[in-house]
């Protein structure tokens, strides 16, 4: 009777182990998933970081363009008004 009593504790044990290499297996391939999402997500955060710097840096350019753009209008209002002032002088 001890004798397969000490099979059937090894027949356990042989079944334990095998179940924990199992579980094992699943959760590495887990981590390595988990792993590979973050990854991901630092990436696309990459991305995004990038997109806003060179949105930033065309809105700047933009606005540069603009403000010269007014500049050259309140010039040519200015020129403008001076024409119409003059021929009244006359």
């Amino acid at each position: 009777m001890q004798f397969s009593a000490c099979r059937e504790e090894n027949a356990g044990k042989a079944e334990f182990i095998k179940v924990c290499t199992t579980v094992s297996k699943k959760i590495g391939i887990f981590v390595n998933c988990i792993a590979s999402l973050l990854d991901i997500f630092q990436r696309q955060e990459e991305k995004k970081s990038d997109l806003d710097e060179q949105l930033k840096e065309y809105i700047l350019e933009w606005r540069k363009q603009r403000a010269k753009e007014e500049d050259e209008l309140r010039k040519l209002k200015d020129h403008q008004a001076k024409r119409k002032v003059l021929p009244r002088l006359r």
